[in-house]
């Protein structure tokens, strides 16, 4: 959600800036959302990738790029292209969190977690592209932002994973629960 939120808010409104039309500027953000669709679906038959090192550093990475991509050469063709292809990404990472949530130990603790991140993540993710966009005057930054906090997400979730430190475990009460 932190790189989500601010790509659904801030893009219509970059693209209102460079006299984009509005259904033009709604064209990426639909191809988006449509690819994450049907990424999160296709998902349900590749649950042995999920909690995986290798997929998860190559999503993170390509989606990174993406940004970068993005950042570097702010066209509407290359947005249309980077946008469909972040929805892969999104759909992967959302299936993740819900599907491990709705099935692992104990879900309403679970959920209640996915939630606080994904409320908390969005509002940070608005918060500092704003601040940045400010800071640097260029609203194309936020791209940079995003894929510098894909990074960072990746490196910090990875160590963690890597390090071995140990999670709550819960066993089930009941299996159909």
């Amino acid at each position: 959600m932190f790189v989500q939120r601010p790509l659904t808010s801030f893009f219509p409104a970059i693209c209102a800036g460079e006299g984009i039309s509005p259904f033009m500027a709604s064209l990426p953000l639909f191809l988006n959302f449509t690819v994450q669709a049907f990424c999160g679906l296709a998902m349900t038959k590749k649950r042995r990738v999920l909690y995986r090192r290798f997929p998860f550093v190559i999503m993170h990475v390509m989606a990174a790029l993406l940004f970068i991509a993005v950042w570097i050469r702010p066209t509407l063709a290359v947005s249309f292209i980077a946008f469909s292809l972040l929805g892969i990404y999104f759909g992967f990472a959302y299936f993740c969190s819900v599907y491990y949530s709705s099935n692992s130990g104990d879900r309403v603790f679970n959920v209640g977690i996915n939630e606080f991140l994904v409320g908390t993540a969005g509002l940070a993710g608005i918060f500092t592209s704003e601040w940045w966009m400010r800071f640097t005057a260029n609203s194309g930054s936020m791209y940079a932002v995003c894929s510098a906090m894909l990074v960072l997400s990746a490196i910090v979730q990875f160590s963690l994973v890597s390090s071995g430190v140990k999670t709550r475990k819960y066993r089930m009460k009941n299996s159909d629960d």
